[in-house]
C-alpha cells in the first residue's frame, strides 16, 4: 500500500496547483433523518436527501436540482465514545453539474450504495471532544463501473446545553474501480452549529469547501456548499 499513499501524496500536490482551472461551483444541501432507538446499544436512520446546484450562468445555490436520494443505517453503539454504523443501502438520483447550455441536455445518473463507518470520540477538556471517523463505500453505476471509496474523518464537537459547535476535515480516496491518477476523490473541510430546540427535533446549520477531483479532466475543483439537516427521533433516549 506504500506505493498508492505515495501516489495520493503526490495527486495533492500537483493537483493543488489546478485549482483556478474549473469554476467554484455552489451546492445546497437538504436532509430529513428520522431516528428510531432499539433497546440501549442499536438506532435505526433512515434519511432522505435533496441537493441543489447554481446553473453554469449564474450564482445561485439553488436554481437546479442536483441529487435526491434514500439511505438506510443501522448504529451499533457498544460505549459511550464508540459508534460502529452499516448502510445496507442507499439509492441516489444525481442531474449533471451544469456547466455549459449542453450539460442540461446530459441523462440523469443513479447509484446504489452500501457502506461502513466506525467513530471514535475522546474528550479534550470539559465539553470539548476530538473524534476520528473511518469507512469505506462500494457505489454502483448506471452505465459506468463501480467504485470503492474510503473516507477518512477528524474533527472537534464543542457542546453546550442545547448548543453543538463542529468542525472537521474529511479527505476521500478510491480505493478501487480507478486509474492511479484519480486515487483522489475529494477533500472536505466544513463546520456547523447544532440545536435541540426541543426533544425529538433536531436542526443543524453548516457549510462545507470542497476540493474535488474532476475524473473527465483530472483537474480540481471547488464547491461552496450550504446545507440544512433536520432531525427527528422516535421512541425514548
Amino acid at each position: 500500500m506504500n506505493y498508492r499513499f505515495a501516489i495520493v501524496l503526490t495527486n495533492l500536490l500537483l493537483f493543488s496547483t489546478s485549482l483556478l482551472a474549473q469554476s467554484t461551483r455552489r451546492n445546497s444541501w437538504f436532509r430529513l433523518t428520522v431516528n428510531h432507538r432499539i433497546g440501549q446499544n442499536f438506532s435505526l436512520d433512515n434519511e432522505f436527501q435533496h441537493r441543489r446546484q447554481n446553473n453554469f450562468d449564474d450564482k445561485n445555490y439553488l436554481s437546479k436540482a442536483l441529487l435526491v436520494s434514500y439511505r438506510s443505517w443501522v448504529h451499533y453503539k457498544p460505549k459511550k465514545d464508540v459508534q460502529v454504523s452499516l448502510s445496507p443501502f442507499a439509492i441516489m438520483h444525481q442531474n449533471p453539474v451544469y456547466e455549459q447550455p449542453i450539460d442540461t441536455l446530459k441523462d440523469m445518473g443513479r447509484e446504489i450504495r452500501f457502506a461502513g463507518m466506525a467513530q471514535v470520540q475522546r474528550s479534550l477538556f470539559d465539553m470539548l471532544y476530538v473524534y476520528g471517523k473511518g469507512g469505506m463505500e462500494y457505489r454502483s453505476f448506471k452505465h459506468k463501473k463501480a467504485k470503492l471509496r474510503m473516507r477518512q474523518r477528524i474533527g472537534l464537537t464543542y457542546s453546550w446545553q442545547i448548543c453543538q459547535l463542529n468542525v472537521y476535515e474529511e479527505l476521500m480516496l478510491h480505493v478501487a474501480g480507478v486509474e492511479p491518477t484519480q486515487l483522489l476523490d475529494q477533500n472536505r473541510l466544513g463546520a456547523s452549529i447544532s440545536l435541540k430546540p426541543n426533544q425529538p427535533w433536531a436542526l443543524e446549520l453548516g457549510y462545507i469547501h470542497t476540493d474535488k477531483l474532476s475524473t473527465s479532466s483530472n483537474t480540481l475543483g471547488t464547491e461552496k456548499n450550504l446545507f440544512l439537516n433536520v432531525s427527528y427521533q422516535l421512541g425514548k433516549n
